[in-house]
């Protein structure tokens, strides 16, 4: 009797956990800044908490993760990482739509052999790409959304600066130079479903055999946009891929091995 109860009581609090996330994520979300536009009114969009942490929390690489309300994303991050070191699969590492750089410099530290490409407007989300979206119903995204940053910035947190190759501009010009190379592991985190279309497109096929890409954001209801071009991409590529439970909705599609 003691046991059921004890077992009873676990799956109440984690169940209890779950719904705590999923409180956070739908009405107080985790990814909602609040601020005031250029006309005073107040407006919201979604960041990522975590990029205003203090530079010094940005030392501590082994345990960030364990700070991050996301911490599926962050794990599966790591373990992929795992694979990649103990399978020896070559290839740089790149991250399409850096922000403030958070996941750009764990991507960084665990892979500190490999040149890490930086993929970003630094001046928000593109005009081009914001159209198509509103275009399509998939989104509310509006061009001044995700602005505040600077490469500067970006560049004091990764702990192998020597590796971080910055790539300012809009996808896929901003690949122009980089056709020859081959990567083991992308981060596609740019929200809307142009720039996602088009980067899996690019990196897929310069994706090395057993390599992986995580997509971010397949399943945030503010970002339909993401889950469709998934879903474009893998139907015309005959590709099929796994979700994960993270806060945003990534998912990771693999390349099989040779």
């Amino acid at each position: 009797m003691s046991i059921a109860v004890g077992r009873a009581s676990k799956r109440f609090i984690y169940r209890t956990f779950l719904k705590g996330l999923k409180y956070l994520e739908t009405h107080h979300n985790y990814y909602m800044i609040r601020g005031i536009d250029d006309e005073g009114n107040p407006e919201n969009h979604l960041s990522n908490p975590m990029s205003n942490k203090p530079e010094s929390w940005f030392k501590d690489f082994d345990k960030r993760w364990c700070y991050s309300f996301d911490v599926v994303r962050y794990a599966t991050l790591e373990l992929l990482s795992r694979e990649i070191h103990d399978r020896k699969i070559e290839g740089a590492v790149a991250e399409i739509g850096v922000f403030r750089g958070v996941f750009a410099s764990v991507i960084n530290h665990l892979f500190p052999n490999k040149k890490s490409y930086l993929f970003d407007t630094f001046e928000g989300f593109d005009d081009r790409d914001v159209e198509a979206d509103l275009q399509m119903g998939y989104s509310k995204a509006e061009c001044k959304a995700f602005k505040e940053t600077q490469i500067e910035l970006v560049k004091s947190r990764m702990p192998y600066r020597d590796n971080a190759i910055i790539k300012k501009g809009w996808f896929p010009e901003s690949a122009n130079g980089c056709e020859a190379e081959k990567f083991c592991l992308v981060s596609l985190d740019t929200d809307l479903y142009q720039p996602i279309y088009s980067g899996l497109h690019w990196f897929y096929p310069r994706l090395t055999n057993g390599g992986y890409i995580m997509v971010h954001d397949y399943n945030m209801e503010e970002y339909k946009g993401a889950k469709q071009a998934v879903r474009d991409f893998a139907k015309e590529v005959g590709i099929s891929y796994v979700p994960l439970p993270d806060m945003g909705g990534t998912v990771v599609i693999t390349k099989p091995l040779a």
